[in-house]
């Protein structure tokens, strides 16, 4: 056992001693008037799954109100418990209180009991993300979908700009048989992940003449993934430890697209994880892939590129695994492999290697996150597009040139709104020419000092 693990053992020892008393061996039922008839409840969230031969020892982090899980779900079971007993209580976790700590949501009346001392109890829980719809009754059973929710949709495409992230937060957990007589009061609720991840850490293309570039703006499409998936949290009337799970749906529609990686700068990549119902590959397996290569400025749409996960070396991905996903591709195929199981949370070491000549605006996703950082400021949303300079007042600016023409009108997109431009940000369009609907008038309201050798349809901003 590891030493994270001891740290965290000790952690939920101490949240399931303090303050707790248990009953003399011969009650058997609670006394109503006391707080210990409250079933307390200390969460974990399994970051490293230990399903493979070479994966690391299970590790977990306490669940709390900074990673933003959200309302947990708790259905409890009880021997022999009359009608009286409540078998359900959202709880969450609270602003400020103590990590892993789970408190009754509705705390007048939805805080779960033991039914007596020594009767075994059973639990399920489970997370209801976006994307997780649940069944009419609540607690057996639900939908999955696994499309991205995000409406900021590339034109022209289904390729969303931020997947299906929610589903980051989907967790469960089966619990029992325990007893308070045995457990005392608190009960340790161990989540895990129930859809599985995948991140592309990299596709590296070799060329006719066997020089090798690194693709930016990668998607992956899976043509015969299903768009949706059963969730069963395990609640039934004849086995109280099932466990919770999510299936993929095959008879829904089919196909999921999903971006993949981006250069930001110096050879650091922008990674778009995604989330998949657990499946064989031998089922689902089959993926395309696009890229974009850039090569001293000059762009070149790549691909499509066809492959198959069922040429890796084993045979699927199971709920709560990450997979971490290198290709090489040629001539419209994909040809080689680099693969890793990682720990839920980690991020990829490896990078794509690319980066542009220079930093500034080269395509329709660049421009859009400059539309997006002028209508609402994050340092974030322009890395990668700026560099600092010194203006003619010696004042530090964000210093922002475009260096392709781009037509909006190929994405079906429509200027709808004028974007001012703050005075530490200059736009240099060295020359070149946006096109949109011409009845706009221009996309900058402000600015003009700030906005040079632009051409927008054709006639040059002032």
């Amino acid at each position: 056992m590891n030493l994270y693990k001891h740290l965290l053992s000790a952690a939920f020892a101490a949240l399931c001693f303090a303050g707790l008393s248990s009953c003399g061996a011969d009650d058997m039922q609670i006394d109503g008037s006391r707080e210990v008839n409250e079933v307390r409840f200390c969460g974990g969230v399994m970051k490293i799954a230990a399903t493979r031969a070479d994966a690391k020892e299970p590790e977990y982090d306490l669940i709390s109100s900074e990673n933003e899980y959200g309302e947990v779900h708790i259905h409890a079971f009880a021997d022999n418990a009359d009608a009286t007993f409540l078998n359900y209580g959202v709880y969450v976790t609270r602003k400020g209180g103590t990590a892993g700590i789970l408190d009754a949501k509705d705390a007048a009346g939805g805080k779960l009991e033991w039914f007596n001392t020594s009767a075994n109890h059973y639990f399920h829980a489970w997370t209801v993300p976006d994307g997780v719809s649940m069944s009419d009754n609540k607690i057996e059973s639900g939908r999955v979908d696994f499309k991205p929710t995000d409406d900021n949709k590339l034109p022209n495409t289904g390729i969303n700009s931020r997947n299906n992230q929610a589903l980051e937060k989907f967790i469960g957990t089966v619990k029992g048989p325990v007893s308070y007589r045995t457990n005392n009061s608190y009960v340790e609720l161990m989540f895990r992940h129930l859809v599985s991840k995948i991140t592309i850490t990299g596709v590296q293309r070799t060329k006719l003449d066997n020089t090798k570039v690194w693709l930016s703006d990668v998607v992956i499409y899976f043509p015969d993934m299903p768009q949706y998936a059963d969730f069963k949290t395990g609640v039934n009337k004849d086995n109280h430890l099932d466990v919770p799970v999510v299936t993929a749906d095959a008879d829904s529609d089919r196909g999921l697209s999903f971006n993949a990686v981006s250069p930001v700068e110096d050879g650091t990549s922008t990674y778009y994880p995604f989330y998949l119902p657990p499946f064989m590959f031998s089922d689902y397996g089959e993926f395309i892939v696009t890229g974009i290569s850039w090569e001293e400025g000059i762009r070149e749409d790549c691909g499509p590129y066809y492959g198959n996960l069922s040429d890796l070396d084993f045979d699927g991905l199971n709920g709560g695994e990450h997979l971490g996903l290198t290709l090489h591709v040629k001539d419209g195929q994909v040809f080689g492999f680099a693969t890793t199981i990682l720990g839920w949370d980690e991020m990829p070491e490896r990078n794509s290697g690319h980066s542009p000549k220079h930093k500034g605006i080269y395509n329709y996703d660049d421009l859009r996150r400059l539309c997006d950082y002028l209508r609402s400021p994050s340092d974030d949303k322009l890395a990668g597009l700026y560099i600092i300079e010194k203006n003619e007042n010696g004042d530090k600016v964000k210093v922002i040139r475009i260096f392709s023409d781009i037509d909006l009108t190929e994405y079906g997109l429509d200027v709808t709104y004028w974007l001012a431009v703050p005075p530490d940000v200059v736009i240099d369009g060295m020359g070149h020419n946006i096109i949109f609907s011409k009845d706009k008038g221009s996309i900058f309201q402000y600015g003009l000092e700030n906005v040079k050798n632009l051409y927008q349809n054709g006639e040059l901003y002032q």
